[in-house]
Protein backbone atom coordinates (compact mmCIF):
# COMPACT_ATOMS: atom_id res chain seq x y z
CA UNK A 1 0.00 0.00 0.00
CA UNK A 2 1.32 3.07 -1.22
CA UNK A 3 1.62 5.76 1.59
CA UNK A 4 -1.11 8.40 1.47
CA UNK A 5 0.11 12.00 0.21
CA UNK A 6 -1.46 13.62 3.49
CA UNK A 7 -0.92 11.55 6.17
CA UNK A 8 -1.75 12.17 9.36
CA UNK A 9 0.42 10.67 11.45
CA UNK A 10 4.70 12.01 10.45
CA UNK A 11 7.10 9.44 11.96
CA UNK A 12 10.22 11.85 12.27
CA UNK A 13 13.43 11.37 10.64
CA UNK A 14 15.67 8.55 13.06
CA UNK A 15 18.42 10.32 14.69
CA UNK A 16 21.61 9.16 13.26
CA UNK A 17 23.50 6.81 15.49
CA UNK A 18 26.08 9.30 15.84
CA UNK A 19 23.52 11.09 17.85
CA UNK A 20 24.08 8.83 20.69
CA UNK A 21 27.51 7.98 22.84
CA UNK A 22 27.25 4.95 23.95
CA UNK A 23 28.82 4.54 27.78
CA UNK A 24 28.51 3.19 31.08
CA UNK A 25 25.74 4.60 33.01
CA UNK A 26 27.31 6.72 36.50
CA UNK A 27 26.15 4.68 39.78
CA UNK A 28 24.51 7.71 40.97
CA UNK A 29 22.57 8.10 37.84
CA UNK A 30 20.07 4.66 37.94
CA UNK A 31 20.49 0.82 39.48
CA UNK A 32 22.90 -0.91 37.45
CA UNK A 33 21.18 -2.94 34.61
CA UNK A 34 22.84 -6.11 34.83
CA UNK A 35 22.31 -7.29 38.21
CA UNK A 36 19.71 -8.84 40.25
CA UNK A 37 19.55 -6.78 43.25
CA UNK A 38 19.63 -8.50 46.91
CA UNK A 39 15.88 -7.60 48.78
CA UNK A 40 15.35 -6.33 52.28
CA UNK A 41 12.09 -7.57 54.13
CA UNK A 42 10.56 -4.50 54.69
CA UNK A 43 6.60 -3.03 54.77
CA UNK A 44 7.73 0.14 56.42
CA UNK A 45 4.40 2.49 57.10
CA UNK A 46 6.43 5.57 57.39
CA UNK A 47 3.42 8.12 58.41
CA UNK A 48 -0.33 7.92 58.24
CA UNK A 49 -3.23 10.18 59.44
CA UNK A 50 -6.84 9.46 59.08
CA UNK A 51 -7.14 10.57 55.36
CA UNK A 52 -3.62 8.89 54.13
CA UNK A 53 -0.74 6.64 54.92
CA UNK A 54 2.63 6.39 53.48
CA UNK A 55 4.84 3.17 53.01
CA UNK A 56 7.82 1.98 51.48
CA UNK A 57 6.78 -1.34 50.41
CA UNK A 58 10.03 -3.40 48.63
CA UNK A 59 13.43 -1.99 48.76
CA UNK A 60 16.00 -3.68 46.30
CA UNK A 61 19.67 -3.56 47.40
CA UNK A 62 23.12 -3.22 44.89
CA UNK A 63 26.34 -2.63 45.68
CA UNK A 64 25.70 0.64 44.95
CA UNK A 65 22.82 1.81 45.88
CA UNK A 66 19.15 1.15 46.83
CA UNK A 67 15.55 1.35 44.67
CA UNK A 68 13.25 2.36 46.81
CA UNK A 69 8.97 1.84 46.17
CA UNK A 70 7.40 4.76 47.71
CA UNK A 71 3.65 4.06 47.68
CA UNK A 72 1.35 6.82 48.98
CA UNK A 73 -2.60 5.33 49.68
CA UNK A 74 -5.88 7.15 51.25
CA UNK A 75 -9.13 6.23 51.93
CA UNK A 76 -11.79 6.70 49.73
CA UNK A 77 -14.85 8.90 50.25
CA UNK A 78 -18.74 8.89 50.60
CA UNK A 79 -18.63 8.46 46.59
CA UNK A 80 -16.01 6.18 46.41
CA UNK A 81 -13.20 8.41 44.96
CA UNK A 82 -9.49 8.60 46.97
CA UNK A 83 -8.27 11.88 47.73
CA UNK A 84 -4.68 11.72 47.23
CA UNK A 85 -3.23 15.08 45.81
CA UNK A 86 -0.04 15.98 43.32
CA UNK A 87 1.01 18.68 41.89
CA UNK A 88 -0.38 19.75 38.65
CA UNK A 89 2.24 21.66 37.21
CA UNK A 90 0.62 24.73 38.13
CA UNK A 91 3.22 27.33 39.93
CA UNK A 92 1.03 28.30 42.68
CA UNK A 93 1.41 25.54 45.62
CA UNK A 94 3.60 22.74 43.63
CA UNK A 95 5.92 22.56 46.78
CA UNK A 96 2.98 22.45 49.46
CA UNK A 97 0.93 19.25 47.72
CA UNK A 98 3.84 17.14 46.96
CA UNK A 99 4.76 14.34 48.79
CA UNK A 100 8.63 15.07 50.14
CA UNK A 101 10.41 11.99 50.57
CA UNK A 102 13.81 12.34 51.88
CA UNK A 103 16.61 10.03 53.53
CA UNK A 104 19.59 10.85 56.55
CA UNK A 105 22.38 8.51 56.47
CA UNK A 106 24.21 7.65 60.04
CA UNK A 107 27.20 10.42 59.35
CA UNK A 108 24.41 13.26 58.86
CA UNK A 109 24.39 13.43 55.01
CA UNK A 110 21.31 13.88 53.17
CA UNK A 111 19.41 13.87 50.06
CA UNK A 112 15.70 14.56 49.04
CA UNK A 113 13.20 14.39 46.30
CA UNK A 114 13.25 18.58 46.15
CA UNK A 115 16.66 18.64 45.29
CA UNK A 116 17.85 19.28 42.04
CA UNK A 117 19.20 16.86 39.67
CA UNK A 118 22.94 17.45 38.49
CA UNK A 119 22.02 16.63 34.92
CA UNK A 120 24.46 13.33 35.18
CA UNK A 121 27.30 15.55 36.26
CA UNK A 122 29.69 14.00 39.06
CA UNK A 123 28.08 13.59 42.16
CA UNK A 124 29.61 14.57 45.44
CA UNK A 125 26.55 14.31 47.81
CA UNK A 126 24.16 11.46 48.35
CA UNK A 127 21.61 11.88 45.07
CA UNK A 128 17.75 10.34 45.57
CA UNK A 129 16.06 10.22 42.35
CA UNK A 130 12.76 9.28 40.96
CA UNK A 131 13.07 7.08 38.28
CA UNK A 132 9.33 6.86 37.41
CA UNK A 133 5.72 5.97 39.10
CA UNK A 134 2.03 6.58 38.89
CA UNK A 135 -1.61 5.31 40.28
CA UNK A 136 -4.80 6.64 40.69
CA UNK A 137 -6.44 9.31 43.53
CA UNK A 138 -6.17 6.48 45.99
CA UNK A 139 -3.18 4.96 45.71
CA UNK A 140 0.61 5.48 44.08
CA UNK A 141 3.37 4.26 43.51
CA UNK A 142 7.07 6.22 43.17
CA UNK A 143 10.40 4.79 42.42
CA UNK A 144 13.45 6.18 43.76
CA UNK A 145 17.05 5.29 42.99
CA UNK A 146 19.41 6.32 46.43
CA UNK A 147 22.98 6.20 45.91
CA UNK A 148 25.38 5.71 47.62
CA UNK A 149 24.63 2.55 49.77
CA UNK A 150 25.32 3.40 53.44
CA UNK A 151 28.57 2.38 54.27
CA UNK A 152 28.02 2.27 58.03
CA UNK A 153 25.41 3.18 60.51
CA UNK A 154 21.60 3.02 59.86
CA UNK A 155 19.39 4.44 57.43
CA UNK A 156 17.18 7.01 58.06
CA UNK A 157 13.45 7.58 56.11
CA UNK A 158 11.49 11.32 56.31
CA UNK A 159 8.40 12.13 55.04
CA UNK A 160 6.15 15.22 54.83
CA UNK A 161 3.47 15.93 53.00
CA UNK A 162 1.93 19.26 54.28
CA UNK A 163 -1.28 19.95 52.20
CA UNK A 164 -2.38 16.00 53.36
CA UNK A 165 -1.69 17.08 57.12
CA UNK A 166 1.54 14.78 57.50
CA UNK A 167 4.32 16.35 59.50
CA UNK A 168 7.54 15.86 59.13
CA UNK A 169 8.40 12.23 60.41
CA UNK A 170 10.98 9.65 60.14
CA UNK A 171 11.77 5.94 60.36
CA UNK A 172 14.99 4.06 60.93
CA UNK A 173 15.91 0.96 59.01
CA UNK A 174 18.64 -1.33 59.63
CA UNK A 175 21.27 -0.69 57.89
CA UNK A 176 23.15 -3.99 58.53
CA UNK A 177 20.11 -5.42 56.79
CA UNK A 178 20.55 -3.33 53.44
CA UNK A 179 24.28 -4.28 53.32
CA UNK A 180 23.86 -7.91 53.47
CA UNK A 181 20.90 -7.61 50.86
CA UNK A 182 23.58 -5.38 49.00
CA UNK A 183 26.33 -8.24 49.64
CA UNK A 184 24.11 -11.06 48.00
CA UNK A 185 23.44 -8.97 44.48
CA UNK A 186 24.88 -10.82 41.43
CA UNK A 187 26.13 -9.25 38.25
CA UNK A 188 24.65 -11.19 35.28
CA UNK A 189 25.70 -9.00 32.60
CA UNK A 190 28.47 -6.16 32.40
CA UNK A 191 29.06 -2.92 30.71
CA UNK A 192 32.69 -3.03 31.48
CA UNK A 193 33.36 -3.21 27.51
CA UNK A 194 31.76 0.24 27.29
CA UNK A 195 33.87 3.31 28.21
CA UNK A 196 33.47 4.91 31.83
CA UNK A 197 30.45 7.72 32.34
CA UNK A 198 33.65 10.16 32.86
CA UNK A 199 35.83 9.05 29.25
CA UNK A 200 32.68 9.11 26.85
CA UNK A 201 32.86 11.72 24.76
CA UNK A 202 30.00 14.64 25.52
CA UNK A 203 26.84 13.58 24.19
CA UNK A 204 23.61 11.17 25.01
CA UNK A 205 24.83 8.25 26.42
CA UNK A 206 23.14 4.73 27.11
CA UNK A 207 24.33 1.24 28.42
CA UNK A 208 24.38 -1.79 26.83
CA UNK A 209 25.48 -5.12 28.51
CA UNK A 210 26.82 -8.42 27.24
CA UNK A 211 27.70 -11.26 29.48
CA UNK A 212 29.82 -11.18 32.36
CA UNK A 213 32.85 -13.70 32.96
Amino acid sequence: MSPSPDPFFVVPPRKPRGDYVPRQSAPWERPPFGDVPGVVPVELVLAQNADVAIAVTSIAAYPTGLALDLVAMSRLDERGVGILRYPSGEIDDTQDVALRFGVEYADGRRATSLDPWNGGREADAPVLRSSGGGGSDHRRSEDYWLWPLPEAGHLDLVVEWPVHGIPLTRRTVDGDALRAAAGRARRIFSADHLPRWDEAPPGEGWAAYVPGV
